[in-house]
């Protein structure tokens, strides 16, 4: 979910591309949170929330795919850009 003027927002396509790129300059590229945060404009804490935030709905929603093609880590780097 974003956040419009501090109110809780629906999350639209390009909040998560915006999360999407945050993940994969963490996992794909190696970059520190401080890293990411600085090239994002984000505090490094941001990144850490966001990550958070994708690590507990992997959670809520595991990976159901059968094809490996298809699983977590299945596709690649930067497959929605």
């Amino acid at each position: 979910m974003g956040r419009v003027n501090g109110l809780v927002a629906e999350q639209t396509r390009k909040d998560d591309e915006f999360d999407l790129e945050v993940m994969a300059r963490l996992d794909v590229d190696l970059a520190s949170p401080a890293q990411v945060g600085r090239g994002m404009g984000l505090t490094k804490g941001q990144v850490s929330g966001i990550k958070h935030r994708m690590i507990e709905a992997s959670k809520v929603c595991p990976d159901a795919a059968i094809k490996p093609e298809n699983q977590d880590g299945g596709m690649p780097a930067r497959w929605w850009a």
